[in-house]
């Protein structure tokens, strides 16, 4: 068995800062219904929401799940009778069936968070005959309890159960910039390799964050893994070394 040794940090806590809102709030429709896709399409919609208040409301923040991102593209402070927009975006690489996905939009005077949901249904991509398949020893990574700066690693089976040559082609953690680039050694059918990974946790709090696995599998050619955890507190960020992988026999 093959084994690829992968030194990379994770950067902890993937939170994305956007806003709420509530009763004082009003709505143009906070579901919605994209209809039915094919996995591996991605599904983007703007909800507007608009101050009914005579006071001026402050988007606070927004909280997104596991594949699921949003941001205020207008103003983040609505005037009385004011509207602001926040874009939704989801992928589907690895979503499959019935989908709702809750969005919670926080403001800094209302205690309770809107909840907007994205709605429809997501169909699985045909497959070729012949083709690679990425399947992976677990569904989510979970961290435990962990203190900020500290370093920890875990490992991870990728095996190919198709009947093609599977090529890993990059891990990405986080935000694009922090992609790493692999050399293109097959996997061949049948065949398995173990990652290893290092992360290192920089915030206190819930770690919500994903690892990418990007191959050349039509199924699912950008695969997420959840990443969870809790950090007990907090220092400033860093990053630890990065190295390359390594394919031995």
């Amino acid at each position: 068995m093959k084994k690829m040794t992968l030194k990379l940090l994770l950067l902890g806590l993937l939170t994305l800062s956007v806003s709420n809102a509530c009763t004082s709030l009003e709505r143009a429709g906070n579901t919605f219904d994209f209809g039915k896709v094919i996995a591996g399409q991605k599904v983007e919609h703007t909800f507007i929401i608009t101050n009914k208040k005579e006071e001026v409301m402050t988007i606070s923040r927004v909280k997104s799940f596991c594949g699921c991102t949003a941001v205020v593209t207008a103003e983040r402070k609505i005037l009385p009778g004011r509207s602001t927009n926040i874009k939704v975006s989801l992928k589907t690489w690895d979503l499959r069936g019935k989908v709702d996905k809750k969005i919670e939009v926080f403001l800094d005077k209302e205690k309770d968070p809107l909840i907007l949901s994205l709605q429809g249904e997501v169909k699985k991509k045909p497959i070729p005959q012949t083709a690679p398949r990425l399947t992976l020893s677990q569904r989510y990574i979970d961290l435990g309890t962990m203190r900020a700066g500290e370093v920890k690693t875990f490992n991870l089976l990728i095996q190919n159960k198709g009947n093609e040559n599977l090529y890993i082609r990059n891990f990405k953690v986080g935000r694009e910039k922090d992609a790493l680039t692999l050399d293109k050694h097959p996997i061949s059918p049948g065949k398995r390799v173990e990652a290893s990974f290092s992360y290192s946790a920089t915030q206190a709090g819930p770690i919500e964050d994903h690892l990418l696995i990007v191959s050349n599998d039509p199924a699912n050619p950008n695969l997420f893994l959840p990443i969870r955890g809790e950090v007990k507190e907090a220092i400033q960020k860093r990053m630890t070394n990065r190295h390359p992988p390594t394919l031995s026999n």
